[in-house]
């Protein structure tokens, strides 16, 4: 017998049992679920239950449900709610789409304009070739895990029984808050066919894969946005992670058990840190307002308050 919530039995309707095969599949006696009188589930491309498709007049591709009793049966009550419950999501993200903001970070993290024309035009070229043998053809991967609003207090996010502190939401009214995701991506990891890099390859190597993360986080933030104004306009915050944007190193692992990492090949190690090396795990928010000139103003960031050279936002910007 399936608990109360989870099961009800409308005897009295007129259409009771709906289901013509009903009685042919579980018999006559067996507890026929009315709680899902309309699947829920109908809309969606792909579902567990067993749907048949018909054409219509219009040449349009119909599912029928008639002889489908999945949403009726008390035991798959729980893998529907599951079904229905926000999904994480992966994407696949060439890195030759973030060519440009790749070039931009690798330039500002290897101070390429610090240096004599000629000196530059060098480095860059040595970059370019490292980039382009190593880096073009990869894609990375991002994955997505969606929350609700209501896990973000005036003091940080909570998740479940775990308190994610974070100074900056101080700063920001609860109420602007729409949603928000937790994300997690590493950057390509290095594949060599028994060559050997010199000291200055290696450094490119390592700072293009930081590049990559970067521009990584630029394109996610675009895409969250576009993804959540398609009829009206809402912003997409910075990222916020354990060590910056005032959320404390310590709040990697309660991060990390909201998520399936090893999807997309990460793990969090005994260590503490994330495996493989070049990778991240963040939030961004959805919200009503702008929220960036609230935000960037270091006063934050609980490594340096004045600012730094190696903030990716140029330190005080």
């Amino acid at each position: 017998m399936s608990e109360h919530y989870s099961c009800f039995s409308h005897r009295n309707c007129e259409y009771y049992p709906c289901h013509e095969t009903w009685s042919e599949t579980a018999g006559k006696t067996a507890e026929f679920n009315c709680l899902f009188c309309y699947c829920p589930l109908y809309l969606r491309e792909s579902c567990p239950g067993d749907p048949s498709y018909f054409m219509d007049r219009t040449g349009r591709k119909v599912k029928d449900c008639s002889k489908c009793i999945y949403p009726h049966q008390p035991e798959n009550y729980a893998h529907i709610i599951q079904c229905l419950m926000p999904q994480d999501e992966i994407i696949h993200v060439q890195v030759a789409e973030l060519y440009h903001d790749i070039v931009r970070y690798l330039g500002q993290n290897c101070r390429f304009n610090e240096m004599d024309e000629e000196a530059a035009k060098a480095q860059r070229t040595e970059a370019e070739l490292i980039y382009e043998k190593l880096f073009q053809h990869r894609s990375i991967d991002i994955l997505l895990h969606p929350f609700e609003a209501d896990c973000v207090e005036q003091k940080g996010f909570r998740f479940g029984d775990h308190m994610v502190k974070c100074t900056v939401l101080e700063k920001i009214s609860p109420e602007w808050v729409q949603s928000g995701y937790i994300y997690a991506l590493h950057a390509p990891e290095l594949r060599l066919r028994g060559e050997v890099l010199s000291v200055l390859q290696q450094y490119y190597v390592e700072s293009i894969q930081v590049a990559v993360l970067d521009a990584a986080r630029d394109w996610l933030q675009a895409y969250l946005s576009r993804k959540h104004s398609i009829r009206h306009p809402h912003f997409v915050t910075d990222s916020f992670g354990p060590g910056f944007y005032g959320m404390e190193i310590s709040a990697m692992p309660v991060l990390c058990e909201c998520l399936e990492l090893n999807r997309i090949g990460m793990k969090l190690g005994d260590d503490g840190n994330l495996k493989p090396l070049k990778s991240i795990v963040g939030i961004h928010l959805v919200t009503v307002h702008e929220v960036a000139p609230v935000i960037r103003d270091c006063s934050s960031c609980i490594g340096n308050p004045g600012g730094c050279r190696m903030c990716r936002r140029g330190g005080g910007r």
